[in-house]
């Protein structure tokens, strides 16, 4: 939020609005200097993942296709009003001023929680795999951030709390941030257990957790 107030002082960005008493504008239109692409897609999980959306995109190479396009678009552009000012008023309303111990506790309480990571590690998980729990999810979040800043992490808790399939999905998540990285220095990981653990992941219907 307030990147985009920045920006949008220094006139990089310009908001307008497209009243009008009797309709309302749905159509979602890209101009670029390169291509027009025109759909009907909102920018959201239903409009992007799941709905079913008719969406073209057209290249300055099909002359007439993106000259229409983007004839339409400043059609509608020219026809509605300035809104820039409404639109930074609103983002700055959205910010308050707060001591260093709230945002700090802000802070923390965010990274204790988990939600940054939630939807990383939900595309970590192999067909067949069991939902993790709340603690893994918070205990992996928790030890990334150990792992950022001081370099290792151990991790610790009760008899039957999970640790061995936290750390299987925790070594999971950092061979795969290591990848994007590129800093691999080898292309397997190891986790070791007791051999009573070991034969009752043997024993059991489906893999704790599969790598690939």
């Amino acid at each position: 939020m307030v990147r985009a107030i920045e920006v949008i002082k220094q006139g990089r960005v310009e908001a307008r609005v497209l009243e009008s008493a009797h309709k309302r504008l749905h159509a979602k239109i890209y101009v670029g200097d390169g291509a027009v692409t025109v759909g009907s897609s909102n920018f959201t999980p239903p409009g992007l993942q799941y709905q079913w959306e008719t969406n073209a995109r057209f290249v300055v190479t099909e002359r007439l296709r993106y000259v229409e396009a983007r004839q339409i678009a400043e059609m509608y552009w020219d026809s509605a009003k300035g809104a820039t000012g409404e639109l930074l008023s609103l983002l700055e309303s959205l910010l308050r001023v707060v001591s260093w111990t709230e945002a700090l506790a802000r802070a923390a309480l965010e990274l204790m929680e988990g939600e940054w990571a939630r939807s990383y590690l939900e595309r970590q998980t192999m067909p067949g795999d069991a939902a993790l729990w709340p603690s893994h999810v918070a205990g992996i979040v928790q030890a990334l951030w150990v792992i950022e800043t001081t370099g290792s992490v151990l991790i610790a808790d009760a008899t039957g709390a999970g640790k061995t399939r936290l750390g299987a999905h925790l070594l999971r998540v950092l061979a795969d941030r290591s990848w994007r990285a590129g800093r691999v220095r080898s292309a397997f990981t190891l986790l070791a257990g007791p051999p009573a653990v070991r034969r009752a992941w043997e024993m059991a219907p489906q893999p704790v957790v599969a790598f690939n």
